[in-house]
């Protein structure tokens, strides 16, 4: 009886652990050309709406002098970020032409 209970929470608890389709925020104090660092994520998000929305509150909070990227399929190699898809920031027309 207890085994089959504790199967489905088994189940239940690994199926928690995946993000499918989550968003990354790497965000920067201050502008740099050099590659993103996983010491710069600031958060995980399930909708580029939401990832955008708080870059450009963080954005603001710097006094419109940082800068974001979201991205999905993220993975840190050596220190540095790697994603799949990047989506341009929505506060900085700079970032959206580098991209």
């Amino acid at each position: 009886m207890i085994r089959a209970a504790l199967v489905p929470l088994v189940v239940l608890l690994l199926g928690a652990c995946t993000q499918a389709d989550q968003w990354t925020l790497a965000f920067r104090a201050e502008p740099s050309d050099a590659p993103w660092q996983f010491s710069e994520v600031a958060g995980h998000y399930h909708t580029l709406d939401q990832c955008q929305a708080k870059g450009d509150g963080l954005v603001r909070l710097g006094g419109d002098k940082g800068h974001y990227q979201c991205g999905q399929q993220c993975e840190a190699d050596q220190g540095q970020l790697s994603c799949t898809v990047i989506a341009p920031s929505t506060s900085s027309p700079m970032m959206q032409e580098g991209q």
